[in-house]
Formats: structure tokens, C-alpha cells, sequence
């Protein structure tokens, strides 16, 4: 196998795993994370995949729009999401086809598209590549995924066209579960609300007679009703008479009555109670069981009884009726009499509907009067009729009347008329057919297929999947036997036949589970294996009697070997660094856990941490870092004994657990690693030169418990860093102390940064031209902490730059010589003030910009402003640091090297560097005068400098012999003590004024 064969073989085996983790994570997620989730597995798929944007389209209703709704951009790459809101979709135009056939569009190469508008369109948005996977819903195009490339062309091999347009899948299938998810918890919400609005009680039970259900308004009764109820039989809930009775009532339900009324009474919180009640069957489809309705009447009762005693019965019925109840004289065809359920019909008082007619109230009245005739004629009762009925508001409603006619005593006949507004119940009935109608949509838009059988096992129904997989319309499956020998079943991996299984399912009536059968392809397609589960109804709907559940799993079990060693890798993963393959932190630490537990047992303990690796990282991108940790690391090993176990703890940190080693022993070993990291690494035509600082530490002189030797060695380390580095040390008891003040200082500097603590000292420069000339001066930090005191920047800024508080210590020794050059700007004063800056500031993506910001918000001039920055900073050529050093520079700031010689850079790099200074420092202007190597290493940098016109600046002068060899050298520029101790700003400032 080639080279170049196996490096694709391994990137599809990469995708894989990588498209496994992320489709399971998108299956897994709740309904509620899902737009999150999507953003994520677009961003993982992007960034793994090294296209510059992933996103997803969603087409509107109708088609005619799409929106981008999902995207990831990688750094550096500006987002477009907000742009593309309510695109047209003729560019889709150009590609339905290929969507309409649910395969990929992959163009390598735009500039190989013919149509001029479609490739002009990609190429004015930058596009180079795109991959676009669609995502189709109801067997239409319901949007894609997208991966565009604009900085460079990104090819794709077949395979991971195949995966990503997968996950396209799983991503559409998620975005329409939520869409239904949502739909139907709206419908659930309305019917809810449906129940709320009623002011009846509203009891559900099943077939049983049984209380499965309670929905109440505001009835004191009810609560104590349900307390009574849920879960209990009729017969445990209601006297025994009326028991017995509402028992009869629901045999009559069951016997094809559509609905009973019935009122009893029973023992309540308050003493006796009464209730109206109203049943219904439930239909089969919908599970069985009944609906009731009750009242609470108590008070209508009540309030009877009392009426009784004054007026007639007709005058109570009338008025209570929960239906309008109007007397009609039909000769003038006027309103006599009308109950408060008819006023809130047509929202009106008395008095208003009594000056209206029939005609008024009712539009359809022809229809009405020919009834009304008939009933004048002897023919009794008529109706009921549905017609139109007039509001106060103007609005019509639905009701439905039926009446009778009475002899009037002074001679001819009234009409007596019932009206019900059927208002809310059309509006229920609508309300629940768009629910089923919901429901039938939701079952078609399923993944997996489902399928209806009656007894005799003859398919009652079909969803759209199980259509696609046994490959034939709906209408050809339903009225056959899914367990007729015709379809071809047979057990995977051999020819043996295999019936559906159904028999077995109505033999037990019991349900099914992932029972594997295969189905034997159509001409030109290959045998599908399907997983088909099932359940037995206990009652059967519509002549339903099971209902299977069947999916197609042939591509699962395709990669079972796959995901096999998917989890074998996952965990080799669990216990090795993915960089190194070395030993991870947990591995490692279990390791020395045995090792410690073994009677008798010594050992060392080495912890190392690679000196300026995060500079080196920084400098040359984090590619040339892993390959430089990786490098480390077979080094390192080859440099160990055979039983001695190396690991990665992470970052640049590594550790070697030596068995049966002394101290003296240990530290034979950590001399041998420092030598083995001796030699430079090659990249290319690139050398770069490395090294450690190693902790030792032995047991069980040092510590017996894995925690206590591994922070020992640690303290060990950084105690070999601030020796100087590239050494090992040996653990002292005593190193304590130093961690103790270190930690202290870390939380000390939390706490000034927070507060006060910090203030600003001015050192001043000085040209050296003529005489010594007031220059400039340089801004110096100092810290005192209420209980630390005054910590030197020697002690405190490696301790903040190793923890990262140095970018938030940059941004205040900023803000406070923003602050200082402002006050001198309004005065008139324009001096440059120098400061130095963290290589890690300029990492910031933002850090140039917000600088510039506060000069201009403050009003102060760039030209009096200086950064200063170690070598560290401009070595290897950071696109971030360099971006943000252009800018500066760009904006008029001047940029100095400070410290220069004191780096590993060659000379070379100072070459194109927008740089106005160079700072020598200290360590080379102590040697002028005694050592004459040194004072050629200072002129040799004046006059490289002189050539790369850049001014040289001496820091640390401070003997007049020093300052006298400068000026003949030609050095432009000196700071340090002989000329100017660092001052207060108070202090300087006089040195401004004449």
C-alpha cells in the first residue's frame, strides 16, 4: 500500500469516527439544546473537515426563500450568517436536480462552473470549494448543509462526501423533530386551554370504569372531588345507587347510545352536594373509555328549592338553562320572553332583543317560520335546526334550535324555542382534526416505517418508510400479508427463509424486539436487513390488532466492525495522550499507584517542563509545536531505561517514573534526558534549539502517596527554572517555602488587579547627540501589597506571565499611563513615554485595536506612545503579533526591541520588521570598559542597527566611562542611573517645566 493510500485510508477512518461521535451526540440531544448542538457538530465537522465556513440553509414555505439558520466560521473568516436572511433560491436552480435525486453538490474548483451568473455569484462571496448536502423532508427539499473554502480549494475524498452528507441527515432529521416537537406541543396547549375555558369538570375513564383523568376550572368542589377519584372505580367513588345507575348509563354508551345526562348527589366538604352529569363513549380509534362532564348544580339546586317557594317551576327551569330558551308570539314575529343563556348568545340585554324581531336576531328565519307553521298546525315539535344567529357586535354565530308550541290563554299559540351555540364546539372539532391531522403527518414524517395488521395479519395501513423499504407504493402493501413467503424474507447471513413475525406476536400477545430479517433486494439492489419490533393492541382499533415498528439497520450492521474498533481506539484514547501516544495523566498515575503499593517499594520521580516551549508555540504556530512535543517525546523515551515509564500530563509538561531508582540514580537518568534534548530539531530549513528544567524526586524519602511526590517534583522544576533553566534539581524539603511565597504572590496580584497596589515610575531617556538631552522616558511598574510589601518585577511578572495575569496586568499598566498622558496632553505636554508589553498581549486578536481605541478616546497623540517587546515576540513571524505590531506601527507608534541580544533569534529576522528602536541591554553595557569581547558585541549592534536605520538606546548606564564610550560608538540614545534614577510621575514632570 502507498504512502498516499494509506494517509486517505486513515483521514476516512479520522471522518468516521469523528462523524460517529458527532452524529451520536446530535441523537442524544434534548429537544430543547438543539440549535446548540447543531452549531456545535457544525463547528466540529468544519474545523475537522478545514473549510472556512460549515453552515445550514432552510427553505421557507412555498420554496421561493431560504434563510441560513446554522453557521461556524474559522478564525479569521467574517460570519455572513446575518447577511443571508430571506435569499432567493435561483441559485438552488442550478443544482435541484442532483438535490431532487438526494445526492451531494461537491465543487472542488468553482472556476469550473460554466454558467457565468452561478459561478460569479460563489466567486463575489470569495468561495473557492463548496460541498453542499441536502437535507429533504416528505420526500422534498427541505434545506442542505454546507462547507465552503475561501482561502484555499478543499477536495473531498467519495467517503467523506458519503459521511458529511450523513450528518446532513441526522442535522435535518433533528431541526424537523424539534419543528414537530413544537407543533404538537402548541396543539397540546390549545386543547389544554380548550379544557381550561370550560367551566365544567371534565372526568376521564377508561374501559374499565376506572378514573384515569381530571380537569377542573374553578369549582371549590372539585379538588376535593379529585382527591376522591383518580385511580378509583365508579363503584369506590360514588353512592351505591347512583353507581349502579351511571354503570347502566355506559352499557347503554357501549350498546351505540351517543350521549346520557344524569344528575345525583352526594356527601361533599361542606355537607351535601349536588352534580349534572353528561357522558360519551370515546371511539375506539382514540383508546376506549368515556368522557364525562359534570356541574357542580348545588347551587342552581339550591337556589331551586327557594324559588319554589315564590314563583313557578317553569320561571327557575327557564333561567337556569345552560341553553337560551326564548317565547316567540308568531303572528307579530317579536321576542316575549328570553333567559339569561339566550342574552349572552347574542350579548345583548332584554331590553334590546325585546325591540327586535325573529328576523333581527336570526337571518335564515324562512327556514325557521315553515317549521314554526307546521308545529301551529298540531305536528308538536320541530327541529332541531341549524342556523345563523346575530350578535349585538354585529358578529354571527352558529346555533342550533328546536321548540314546541303552547296553547296561549287568551287564544292562539306560542312558540317555545330551545337555542345551543354551537360555536365552541365547532371550533373543538376543528381544533381536533387539524390534531389528527397533525398526528398523520408526524407518523408519514417518522424514520422508521410503521405498519398496521388486523387479526388475520392483512397490512391496515403503512407510513411512507415502510413504503421505501419494501420498495413498492402504500396502496400495493395494504390488503396483502406481510408474512406471505411472496415478499422474500429470509434469516441475515444465509438463504434460509424467515417468515414476518406475526404469528408468534398473536400466539403470546406479547410484544417483540429487534428481531432481524432480511429482505431480499429488487433487481440491481442488494438485501436489506431489517430490525422489526412490535406491539400487540389490547384493543383493536379499527380493526388494528399490532402494530409493528421496522427499520432498515443494513448500513448499522455494515459498521459494527467499525464502531468495534472505533471503541478500541476510544480506549487506547482514554489512557494515551492523542499527540504523543504516550501514557496519559490517568494511566500514569495508576502506574504509580502500584508501584507505590508494592512492599518495599522505591522509586524516582522525574517531572519535566520544556523551557520557552510556549514562546516557541506562539512564535512558529502550533503546528511546528506538536511536531517539536512529539520529537521531545521519542527522544526522551529512547533516553530512558526499558522498565521506565514516560508520559505526557499535557501542555509541555512530561513526567518518567523511574522503578527500583535511588537519588543518585535519578538523577543520572535526568542528566541523560537533559542531554538527549541537546541537539537542535530540524524543520525544513527551520533549527530550533530546545531544552527542560526536571524536578527529581524519590520515594519513599520524599512522599509515599502519588499526589504528594508528583507536587514535590513540580516544586522541584520550577526551582530548576529559576536557577536558570536546562538543569535538574533535586526535592528539598525547604522548596516548600518558595511555592508557599509564589502562591501567595498569585493570589495577591488577583487581588490588586481588582483593586489598587500597582503605580507607574518614569525613567528617564536621554540623546546622546550633543549632550545629554532630556528624550523621553520609560514607564516602569511597581507593585506593594498590604501584606506581601514591595515586590520586585524581577519576582512578580515570571510568576504573572507563567499564569496568564500578565495580559490583565498589560491592560492596567496601560489604562494607568493612559490616564498619566492625557492629564500631560490637556496641560500641552508632549513627551513619549515607552512601555513594555507581553509577548502574550499581542497573541489578542483585538489587543492592537482596543489600544488604539483608548489613545483616541483619551485624545492623546501616538507619537507619545513607545512599545517595547522582547524578541520573543517577533520571532518565527505569529500572523496574530505581527498584525497587531503593523497596526501600532501603522498608527504611528513607535516599536522597540527591548533587551536585544539576550534572545535566541538570528540577527536575520530584524530584516522587514516594522521596528524604530533597538534597547541593548544591561548585561552587555556592564562589560564596557573591562571587557573588550563585550564592547565589540555592543558596537557590532550599533552598527547593525545604524545600517537597518534603527536607533540604539543603552539601558543600564551608569558610569561616566560607559556613557563617554557610547557617545564615541555612535549610540543614539541611554537610560539607567548614572543620568536618571526612575522617578514618580510628580517628579519627572518638573523636568518638563523650565
Amino acid at each position: 500500500m502507498t504512502s498516499a493510500t494509506g494517509d486517505a485510508e486513515e483521514r476516512l477512518t479520522r471522518a468516521q469516527a469523528l462523524v460517529l461521535d458527532v452524529l451520536r451526540d446530535l441523537l442524544r440531544v434534548p429537544v430543547a439544546r438543539t440549535d446548540s448542538a447543531v452549531d456545535d457538530a457544525l463547528a466540529r465537522l468544519g474545523a475537522f473537515c478545514g473549510c472556512d465556513r460549515s453552515y445550514v440553509f432552510r427553505l421557507h414555505a412555498g420554496g421561493g426563500k431560504m434563510s441560513n439558520t446554522h453557521e461556524w466560521v474559522a478564525e479569521g473568516i467574517a460570519p455572513m450568517r446575518e447577511l443571508l436572511q430571506d435569499m432567493p433560491t435561483d441559485l438552488l436552480a442550478h443544482w435541484r436536480p442532483q438535490f431532487d435525486r438526494d445526492e451531494a453538490v461537491y465543487i472542488p474548483d468553482i472556476s469550473t462552473i460554466e454558467e457565468p451568473e452561478v459561478r460569479d455569484s460563489l466567486a463575489d462571496q470569495g468561495i473557492q470549494s463548496i460541498l453542499w448536502a441536502p437535507m429533504v423532508r416528505d420526500g422534498a427539499l427541505d434545506g442542505f448543509v454546507g462547507y465552503d473554502s475561501v482561502r484555499s480549494h478543499r477536495e473531498f475524498m467519495p467517503g467523506e462526501v458519503f459521511l458529511l452528507r450523513s450528518a446532513a441527515d441526522v442535522i435535518g432529521t433533528i431541526l424537523q423533530r424539534r419543528e414537530a416537537e413544537r407543533d404538537l406541543s402548541n396543539a397540546r396547549n390549545r386543547l389544554q386551554a380548550t379544557l381550561d375555558a370550560v367551566p365544567d369538570l371534565i372526568l376521564e375513564l377508561d374501559a374499565e370504569g376506572c378514573y384515569t383523568g381530571f380537569h377542573s376550572h374553578n369549582s371549590e368542589l372539585f379538588p376535593f372531588l379529585r382527591d376522591r377519584t383518580i385511580g378509583r372505580r365508579v363503584e369506590d367513588v360514588l353512592p351505591a345507587d347512583v353507581a349502579q345507575e351511571r354503570r347502566r348509563l355506559m352499557c347503554l354508551l357501549d350498546e351505540g347510545m351517543p350521549s346520557f345526562r344524569h344528575s345525583y348527589s352526594m356527601d361533599g366538604p361542606l355537607g351535601q352536594v349536588w352534580l349534572e352529569v353528561t357522558g360519551t363513549r370515546l371511539a375506539p380509534e382514540s383508546g376506549g373509555g368515556y368522557v364525562f362532564a359534570a356541574r357542580d348544580a348545588t347551587a342552581r339546586v339550591r337556589a331551586q328549592e327557594e324559588l319554589q317557594q315564590r314563583q313557578a317551576l317553569r320561571d327557575g327551569l327557564f333561567q337556569l338553562s345552560p341553553f337560551g330558551i326564548v317565547l316567540i308570539d308568531p303572528g307579530t314575529c317579536k321576542f316575549l320572553e328570553a333567559n339569561s343563556a339566550m342574552l349572552d348568545i347574542v350579548q345583548m340585554d332584554a331590553d334590546a332583543l325585546m325591540r327586535l324581531t325573529v328576523e333581527d336576531v336570526l337571518p335564515d328565519y324562512n327556514s325557521l317560520a315553515t317549521s314554526i307553521q307546521r308545529v301551529l298546525g298540531g305536528n308538536g315539535r320541530f327541529g332541531p335546526l341549524q342556523m345563523r344567529c346575530g350578535r349585538a357586535d354585529g358578529t354571527l354565530c352558529t346555533v342550533r334550535i328546536s321548540g314546541f308550541s303552547v296553547p296561549h290563554d287568551q287564544g292562539g299559540a306560542r312558540i317555545w324555542a330551545l337555542i345551543e351555540d354551537l360555536s365552541e364546539t365547532h371550533r373543538l372539532e376543528a381544533e381536533l382534526m387539524a390534531e389528527r391531522d397533525f398526528l398523520s403527518a408526524l407518523m408519514n414524517a417518522s424514520a422508521s416505517g410503521i405498519a398496521a395488521l388486523d387479526a388475520d395479519g392483512v397490512v391496515l395501513f403503512v407510513n411512507r418508510e415502510v413504503a421505501r423499504i419494501l420498495g413498492l407504493p402504500a396502496r400495493d402493501i395494504v390488503g396483502r400479508k406481510l408474512d406471505d413467503p411472496a415478499w422474500g424474507f429470509h434469516h441475515p447471513g444465509s438463504d434460509q427463509p424467515a417468515r414476518f413475525p406475526f404469528a408468534q406476536v398473536m400466539a403470546r400477545g406479547e410484544p417483540i424486539r429487534n428481531t432481524l430479517v432480511a429482505l431480499r433486494g429488487n433487481e440491481g439492489h442488494e438485501p436489506r436487513i431489517l430490525s422489526i419490533n412490535a406491539v400487540p393492541l389490547r384493543r383493536p382499533a379499527r380493526g388494528a390488532c399490532v402494530v409493528y415498528s421496522i427499520s432498515d439497520v443494513t448500513d448499522h450492521i455494515r459498521t459494527e466492525d467499525e464502531l468495534r474498533r472505533a471503541m478500541r481506539q476510544t480506549e487506547h484514547l482514554a489512557t494515551h495522550d492523542p499527540l504523543t501516544d504516550l501514557p496519559n495523566r490517568a494511566l500514569f498515575r495508576d502506574r504509580l499507584a502500584k508501584e507505590l503499593a508494592l512492599p518495599g517499594a522505591r522509586l524516582g520521580l522525574l517531572f519535566l517542563d520544556l523551557d520557552n516551549f510556549k514562546s516557541i508555540n506562539d512564535s512558529f504556530g502550533h503546528r511546528v509545536g506538536d511536531d517539536l512535543l512529539r520529537g521531545v517525546s521519542q527522544r526522551l523515551k529512547a533516553a530512558l531505561r526499558s522498565g521506565d515509564m514516560l508520559a505526557r500530563l499535557g501542555g509541555d509538561e512530561f513526567v518518567a517514573l523511574l522503578p527500583d531508582a535511588d537519588a543518585k540514580e535519578a538523577a543520572v537518568i535526568a542528566t541523560a534526558l537533559l542531554r538527549a534534548l541537546e541537539q537542535p530539531f530540524h524543520f525544513g530549513d527551520q533549527s530550533l534549539y530546545l531544552s527542560t528544567s526536571v524536578g527529581v524526586t524519590v520515594a519513599p524519602e520524599d512522599g509515599q502517596e502519588p499526589a504528594e511526590l508528583l507536587k514535590n517534583a513540580d516544586i522541584a522544576m520550577y526551582r530548576a527554572k529559576e536557577n536558570g533553566r536546562n538543569q535538574h534539581m533535586l526535592f528539598r524539603r525547604t522548596f516548600r517555602e518558595t511555592m508557599t511565597r509564589r502562591s501567595a504572590i498569585i493570589q495577591a496580584l488577583r487581588r490588586s488587579l481588582r483593586g489598587d497596589g500597582f503605580r507607574l515610575v518614569l525613567q528617564p531617556k536621554f540623546d546622546l547627540a550633543d549632550r545629554p538631552a532630556l528624550l523621553g522616558a520609560e514607564a516602569l511598574l511597581r507593585w506593594h501589597d498590604p501584606d506581601l510589601g514591595d515586590v520586585s518585577p524581577q519576582d512578580f511578572i515570571p510568576i504573572a506571565e507563567s499564569t496568564g495575569l500578565i495580559r490583565e496586568i498589560d491592560q492596567k499598566v496601560i489604562r494607568m499611563l493612559s490616564d498619566l498622558l492625557a492629564g500631560w496632553t490637556a496641560q500641552g505636554i508632549a513627551v513619549p513615554v515607552a512601555l513594555n508589553i507581553s509577548p502574550q498581549s499581542f497573541q489578542d486578536h483585538g489587543f492592537a485595536l482596543r489600544f488604539l481605541d483608548m489613545l483616541k478616546e483619551r485624545q492623546i497623540p501616538a507619537g507619545c506612545v513607545q512599545i517595547e517587546i522582547t524578541e520573543t515576540a517577533l520571532m518565527g513571524g505569529s500572523p496574530t503579533a505581527r498584525g497587531n505590531i503593523a497596526a501600532l506601527k501603522a498608527a504611528g507608534i513607535g516599536i522597540a526591541i527591548d533587551d536585544f541580544g539576550t534572545g535566541y533569534s538570528s540577527l536575520s529576522y530584524l530584516q522587514g520588521l516594522p521596528l524604530a528602536e533597538l534597547k541593548i541591554d544591561r548585561s552587555f553595557i556592564s562589560r564596557i570598559g573591562g571587557d573588550p569581547d563585550g564592547e565589540a558585541v555592543v558596537r557590532a549592534i550599533i552598527t547593525m542597527a545604524d545600517a537597518l536605520r534603527l536607533r540604539t538606546v543603552a539601558e543600564g548606564v551608569e558610569t561616566r566611562q560607559q556613557l563617554d564610550w557610547l557617545r564615541e560608538a555612535g549610540c543614539d540614545a541611554v537610560q539607567g542611573y548614572l543620568l536618571g534614577a526612575p522617578e514618580e510621575p510628580a517628579e519627572f514632570e518638573k523636568r518638563l517645566t523650565p
